[in-house]
């Protein structure tokens, strides 16, 4: 969950910010492993597209997916 882990960061951007911590660390190398772990992005094609949002309080996000011959989505 990147929202998670970036909420705990966001935090160090504040004035009178909390000092660096084990936890912080431990955030940053969930995130890069979560980013690592993400499938390769291509350009759309002639696929039916899908848009997909969630939202919460705090943040947002969409998302554009294309769903293929083989009914795949990517």
């Amino acid at each position: 969950n990147i929202a998670a882990d970036r909420i705990l960061l966001n935090k160090r951007l504040k004035k009178n910010s909390p000092a660096w911590s084990h936890e912080m660390t431990s955030a940053i190398q969930r995130i890069k492993k979560q980013v690592l772990d993400l499938p390769p992005m291509s350009l759309p094609g002639p696929g039916i597209k899908i848009i997909e949002c969630d939202a919460s309080d705090q943040y947002w996000g969409a998302v554009l997916k294309e769903k293929c011959e083989d009914q795949k989505e990517k």
